[in-house]
């Protein structure tokens, strides 16, 4: 018996090593470097940290994370783009510095569409729309025919000035003719502070467990879901294209490589990420992180990253938006 044990553990090691040198051959290192543009405790922590151990599985090879925050995600997605080609660098990346960020400011060291290679979306969240239970109504049709009777426009506050928040808020009051007064506030958290104590009338952001248990408690009301059709994420909310059509905006999270890495690479680590997220625990982890996972080819991330891009940068360019 001792020496059927040991046998298996035997054949489990070389099994072991043997993965760990088909990833050291395949992509030229035993571990690969994952910079997140974020510090660590954050959403896209969080979500790495679920796949993380079936991403090891899958690749016979550890993904190590390395945080680089900083200029708004900028300087983290910055080193992407001048890393190794191997294989042993890749990127996490998200909407505010692969579409926004560079549009504000162009000196910021890289080019999202040239520098940096899709290999997989991660997820996708949608904004919200949420107001002062004092706003009459519950759903956006409510809030339009009230922001007629407002001389001085509605009231919307933001995390910062430039924000994905503030940039929807601007696209929705743009796409529905409703005027509105920004107000930008040091993050999500102040925001929803001054949505509360009814210092602002609306707000726009992605939603989380903290913002819906303040609506299921009454003391903000969620009118809208800024997705293509409903979401799993704020169930019963109707999408605001119902009342305003065509309008979207979504956090979008993705993994992405140096420019220059192979396609082979690329294809490999699609194949991990694109079999770890279509697994329904994990599925329904990202759920429960207020996440939608959406696993794509490289092509289809490309070009939900060109469409995300061309949508702000026609924002940004119209409305003269500048970063904080």
């Amino acid at each position: 018996m001792q020496r059927r044990h040991f046998s298996r553990a035997i054949g489990a090691s070389a099994a072991l090593i043997a993965l760990s040198e088909y990833g050291y051959a395949q992509t030229g290192t035993r571990y690969t470097r994952l910079i997140l543009s974020s510090s660590p405790g954050g959403t896209a922590d969080a979500l790495f940290r679920i796949m993380e151990e079936p991403l090891r599985a899958a690749l016979g090879h550890a993904i190590v994370i390395d945080y680089k925050p900083g200029g708004g995600g900028g300087t983290g997605h910055m080193e992407v783009s001048r890393g190794s080609r191997d294989g042993s660098v890749l990127g996490y990346a998200y909407s505010g510095p692969m579409s926004t960020i560079p549009i504000m400011r162009p000196d910021i060291g890289y080019d999202p569409l040239k520098d940096l290679v899709p290999v997989s979306m991660i997820m996708k969240a949608p904004l919200v729309l949420m107001t002062n239970p004092r706003i009459p109504g519950n759903d956006v049709g409510a809030l339009l025919s009230y922001a007629k009777n407002q001389a001085n426009g509605v009231s919307c506050g933001n995390a910062g000035a430039g924000g994905l928040g503030h940039l929807a808020a601007v696209l929705f009051a743009n796409q529905s003719g409703m005027k509105t007064l920004h107000v930008p506030y040091k993050g999500t958290g102040p925001a929803v502070q001054a949505l509360l104590g009814g210092e602002i009338d609306m707000v726009c952001t992605v939603t989380s467990d903290a913002i819906t248990n303040l609506a299921k408690a009454g003391k903000i009301k969620i009118i809208g879901v800024a997705s293509e059709s409903s979401s799993p994420l704020v169930t019963g909310v109707p999408p605001i294209s119902q009342y305003v059509p065509g309008f979207n905006a979504e956090v979008m999270h993705g993994i992405v490589a140096p420019r220059g890495t192979p396609t082979e690479v690329v294809e490999r680590f699609n194949a991990a990420f694109f079999k770890v997220l279509s697994d329904k625990s994990i599925q329904a982890r990202f759920l429960a992180n207020s996440s939608i996972a959406m696993p794509t080819t490289p092509a289809q991330y490309a070009q939900a990253i060109a469409q995300e891009y061309e949508l702000w940068a026609k924002v940004i360019k119209q409305t003269g938006i500048k970063a904080e």
